[in-house]
C-alpha cells in the first residue's frame, strides 16, 4: 500500500509521524512523509531513510488578519502544491499527525479522492487545524481517552501516542546517587521555563542538594541559557538534541511543557514530571494534557502565569525529599505507556 504521512511543523508532530512511517515501512508499505520545510525539520533525513515530500506551509500574515490569512493561504496556495506532488505518488492512504501543516495534504487527498484519510489527534483538546482536518478524515485516532468526545461525527479509536522506537526500552530507576533534573521547554524553547528553571537549579545547588541538570533550551536559545549558568555548575545545556534516549535514561525528574509527545514519552519511560503547560496555545490544549497527567498521578502541574522561582524550587525539593512519591509517580506514568502505539496505528492503517 502507498501511504503518505503528513507530520511537518514541530518535533511534537514530526517524531510521532516518523515512528508511524517506520512501522508502516517495516510492514512492506511504500511510504512517504510530508514535511513543510521549516527549520526544525532539518534533521529529519538522519532519522528517516525513506522519501520526503515537501509542501510549504507559510505561517506569516498581516495585522489582525494573521490567523485568518494563514488558513486561507493553506487552502489557496499550499493545497494546489500538495495536489501536484501527491499526484506523482498516488497514495492509497494518508495519515495526518496534526497541526496546520496537515491541512493542505489532507485537503488535497480529499479532492483527489484518496479513499483512506486518517487523522491522529495527540492532545486532549483539538486545535482549530485538527477540527478542520477531521472534516476530511474517514477515521480519527486519539492519544488520550478524553479526546474521543471531541470528535462526535467521526469514527474514533484510542491508540495512544506514537513515539520513537529508541525510547521504548527505557525504564526509570529510583535515584540512588546524583539526582538528575531534565528541563525541556519544547522544540521551540521557552524563555519563561528556561529562566525560572535555571534560577531554580542554581538555588537548589546552593542549598547543597546532590543534583545535576540537563537543560534542553530550544534550538535558538542554547547560548543564552548556557550564559545563565556559571562554568562550575553541574549542568549540561543543549539546543535541539537527538540524544533524548540517553538523556531520558539518566533523568530522575523532568520539568517540561505539556505537549502530547513529551507527555507520552515521559509516561513510556516512567519518568516523574513537573508540567508547565504553554499558556494561550491553541485553545490552551497543553493545560488539558497536563491536567490529565496530574489526574493519572504521573505529574505535578504548575501554571506559568504567576509561577515564581520559589514555588518551582519548593516543588522540586518536595519530590527530591520523597523518593517513595517518585516511585509512585513513575508507576502511574508507566500505566499510560505508549510503547506500542505506532505499531497499533500502522497495523490498523495497513488493514484498511
Amino acid at each position: 500500500m502507498r501511504v503518505a504521512v503528513a507530520c511537518g511543523g514541530t518535533g511534537g508532530h514530526m517524531f510521532p509521524g516518523i515512528a508511524v512511517a517506520d512501522e508502516l515501512q517495516k510492514q512492506g508499505n511504500d511510504v512517504r512523509i510530508i514535511l513543510s520545510g521549516r527549520g526544525v525539520e532539518a534533521g529529519v533525513p538522519e532519522r528517516w531513510r525513506g522519501k520526503i515530500i515537501v509542501v510549504p506551509a507559510k505561517t506569516t500574515g498581516v495585522g489582525g488578519f494573521k490567523k485568518l490569512w494563514r488558513y486561507a493561504r493553506l487552502f489557496l496556495v499550499s493545497t494546489p502544491i500538495a495536489i501536484v506532488k501527491l499526484s506523482k505518488f498516488k497514495p492509497e492512504a494518508i495519515i495526518a499527525m496534526g497541526s496546520y501543516t496537515s491541512i493542505a495534504p489532507m485537503t488535497a487527498a480529499r479532492m483527489m479522492g484518496v479513499k483512506h484519510r486518517y487523522l491522529h489527534e495527540s492532545n486532549v483538546l483539538p486545535g482549530i487545524a485538527n477540527e478542520l482536518v477531521s472534516k476530511f478524515a474517514t477515521k480519527v485516532y486519539v492519544a488520550f481517552d478524553a479526546a474521543v468526545k471531541n470528535f462526535p461525527k467521526n469514527e474514533c479509536k484510542v491508540v495512544g501516542m506514537p513515539i520513537r522506537e529508541a525510547i521504548t526500552g527505557i525504564k526509570w530507576e529510583k535515584p540512588s546517587d546524583v539526582f538528575t533534573i531534565t528541563i525541556m521547554g519544547g522544540s521551540q524553547g521557552s524563555r519563561a521555563v528556561n529562566e525560572k528553571a535555571a534560577e531554580a537549579i542554581k538555588q537548589l545547588v546552593a542549598m547543597g542538594l546532590n543534583i545535576r541538570a540537563i537543560h534542553i533550551a530550544g534550538k535558538d536559545n542554547e547560548q543564552g541559557v548556557r550564559a545563565m549558568y556559571s562554568s562550575d555548575m553541574p549542568v549540561e545545556v543543549y539546543g535541539f538534541t537527538d540524544k533524548m534516549p540517553e538523556i531520558y535514561s539518566k533523568t530522575s525528574l523532568c520539568i517540561s511543557r505539556a505537549g502530547a509527545a513529551s507527555c507520552f514519552e515521559l509516561c513510556t519511560c516512567g519518568i516523574p514530571s513537573i508540567m508547565i503547560p504553554l499558556p494561550r496555545e491553541a485553545r490552551d490544549h497543553q493545560r488539558y494534557n497536563a491536567e490529565a497527567m496530574e489526574q493519572w498521578g504521573a505529574s505535578k502541574m504548575l501554571l506559568q502565569d504567576g509561577l515564581s522561582v520559589e514555588t518551582l524550587v519548593s516543588t522540586i525539593k518536595e519530590l527530591y525529599d520523597s523518593p517513595n512519591k517518585l516511585v509512585e509517580m513513575s508507576n502511574k506514568a508507566f500505566e499510560h505507556s505508549a510503547g506500542q502505539a505506532a505499531l497499533r496505528l500502522a497495523e490498523d492503517i495497513a488493514a484498511s
